[in-house]
């Protein structure tokens, strides 16, 4: 049977990232996507122009009704979440019977690549959720806001950073260093070590490569692959979506690599 992957997110009608972009990345990883939307978003390739949560009543009915019927759940990502009271609806349901078995994929999606604001709360919001996350997948600037530290700039601080969310209840911290200077470095945190995932720097830059990780990412995890593997194949995946309309990272190119332990 193929694995089921939940996935509550926004709606980004013009599908550069969002709930488009997740279906996309899981069905890639080879897993059936059941997309539940949280906000709707007014959105171009360019910016968000507006979002709209959804009540979060509507949320959670959603979830529950997928639950129930199209288990099992092998993962369940979450992304964009649009208030505080839906996430703390989520984190109820951790221990929903449809869902206690899967892996929790939480990619803390605070503010757009535009700038907007797509959480009320801010990274305070996503507090109730860490203890219920497999992977937690932030940023630089999102792995500050939910450890209360200042951004990382190397490797150190990342693990720094990575391991205080750790001790707030995360099983593994995936933190996404794409905006470090020289080599995009990924690093998988986990209690019993840290594992680094090196990329190639590309010009320029897209859209939805968060949304995308994370959910291939969820996609691997529900199919029964390990973490660190899932976070590697995760990254190839994003590594050949940027190369997609990329000449310069077709042929030639190198995919990312894990630095030895």
């Amino acid at each position: 049977m193929t694995p089921a992957v939940l996935v509550v997110a926004g709606l980004d009608p013009s599908g550069g990232a969002g709930l488009l972009a997740d279906v996309e990345a899981i069905r890639a990883a080879g897993a059936r996507p059941l997309a539940c939307a949280s906000a709707i978003t007014v959105q171009t390739m360019s910016a968000v122009r507006s979002s709209h949560p959804l009540p979060v009543e509507q949320v959670v009915a959603q979830v529950e009704a997928l639950a129930e019927e199209e288990g099992p759940i092998g993962a369940v990502k979450l992304g964009m979440l649009g208030s505080a009271a839906v996430a703390r609806a989520l984190a109820a349901l951790r221990d929903h019977p449809g869902l206690r078995d899967a892996a929790w994929v939480i990619d803390p999606v605070i503010r757009s690549s535009s700038g907007a604001a797509l959480v009320d709360g801010g990274a305070a919001a996503y507090g109730p959720l860490l203890a219920a996350a497999t992977v937690l997948t932030p940023n630089l600037a999102e792995v500050a806001a939910l450890a209360g530290v200042v951004e990382p700039e190397g490797v150190e601080a990342m693990e720094a950073a990575g391991r205080r969310l750790l001790a707030s209840g995360a099983a593994s911290v995936l933190v996404k260093g794409g905006h470090l200077e020289g080599a995009p470095v990924d690093l998988l945190v986990e209690p019993g070590g840290s594992r680094a995932f090196i990329g190639v720097r590309r010009p320029g830059t897209k859209r939805g490569t968060g949304c995308r990780l994370a959910s291939h990412l969820a996609g691997r995890l529900a199919a029964g692959v390990g973490r660190e593997e899932a976070a590697a194949e995760a990254k190839g995946y994003v590594f050949a979506y940027l190369g997609a309309t990329d000449e310069r990272l077709l042929p030639g190119a190198h995919p990312p690599r894990m630095a030895p332990r």
